[in-house]
């Protein structure tokens, strides 16, 4: 056995260590997954869809919309009641508990306390804000009441938690590489149903995928939050993508169409608005040359077109990144379209 593969195995059982834990950080993430219809990892990227226009959102989506709103402005507020919550969703109280308990399966003091520190894990993972600090802006300013609560939701207090997502994030990062290199075996492929047998997965590669499932839970939650705080208009379109027009383009002009070139200009930022890739290119559609973001909503394409684009990373540059892009990053995409 060489050195090589002796390093190999060494950060993969690090890297299954840290899986284990950043799992039960992140088990918050399975009460957003009910609220979200979130679908199993193999089938969150749509294929491109036929209809043209937003996809509108159901009833009990727009219930968890706006209440996800309404607790991001009352975040700050150590006040905050259940009847001021009731009030701002203008629904009986009666109406607003059955309903909360079966989107969320909580009870609204539950709910609240949930969100706070969700919101504190966010902002601890940061890492811009000392852990004081974090508890004031989440709206809990016992400090003692809010370590207990961050205990009981993720099995560890604040410093031991920013301490594990440092940790776990250096391992990750190594273990992109080592996938990327192909030095770690990925997933094999589904035999033919002829076979009748079950795919085998590897524990590395089971770890990653359960990885994979809640941070794209996260990622669509994260731009749910900041596309709701963004002075523009932005509507939900295909790829759990956040669209806002600043130029529909040609309103009678066609669509890209399969394997035609179109001259495409994108600009793509982090959230925090820094720029990261600045490219413009002809590109073929329907050849995977453009991020899954951009090709599943080709029907709103026209000649002309600028429009600006949320994307979770999973529709964007996805796990390994690219150059310039890290990987896992939600992005914004400013799209020009010649």
């Amino acid at each position: 056995m060489s050195a090589f593969d002796i390093i190999t195995i060494i950060l993969v059982t690090a890297l299954l260590v840290s899986v284990v834990d950043l799992i039960r950080l992140h088990r918050k993430m399975r009460a957003l997954e009910r609220q979200l219809n979130a679908q199993e990892a193999t089938e969150r990227v749509p294929e491109v869809a036929a209809s043209v226009g937003p996809r509108e959102m159901t009833q009990d989506e727009a219930f968890m919309t706006k209440l996800n709103a309404v607790m991001e402005q009352q975040m700050a507020n150590n006040a905050l009641t259940v009847d001021q919550l009731v009030e701002e969703m203008n629904m009986g109280r009666t109406a607003f508990f059955t309903k909360l308990k079966s989107q969320t399966g909580m009870s609204p003091v539950e709910f609240i306390r949930e969100r706070r520190i969700e919101r504190a894990a966010l902002l601890l993972n940061e890492r811009r804000f000392n852990i004081t600090e974090v508890t004031y802006k989440v709206g809990m300013n016992d400090s003692r009441y809010f370590a207990r609560c961050f205990k009981n939701t993720y099995g560890m207090t604040p410093t031991e938690y920013r301490k594990r997502l440092g940790i776990g994030g250096l391992v990750m990062s190594a273990f992109v590489v080592l996938l990327m290199a192909g030095c770690v075996q990925q997933a094999p492929q589904r035999p033919s149903q002829r076979m009748g047998s079950a795919p085998e997965v590897d524990s590395a590669s089971l770890a990653l995928m359960e990885l994979n499932k809640q941070l794209a839970i996260s990622a669509d939650q994260q731009l749910l939050t900041f596309a709701q705080a963004q002075e523009e208009s932005y509507a939900l379109y295909d790829a759990n993508t956040w669209i806002t027009f600043l130029d529909r383009g040609e309103e009678d002009g066609p669509s890209p169409a399969r394997d035609e070139e179109w001259v495409m200009r994108m600009r793509t930022r982090n959230l925090n608005g820094q720029l990261l890739m600045d490219s413009e290119a002809a590109y073929r559609i329907g050849r995977q040359e453009l991020p899954q973001a951009v090709e599943a909503n080709m029907n709103e394409w026209r000649h002309g077109t600028h429009a600006r684009l949320l994307a979770p990373w999973y529709a964007a540059y996805g796990l390994q990144g690219t150059e310039q892009i890290p990987p896992y990053e939600n992005v914004i995409i400013e799209l020009e379209i010649r």
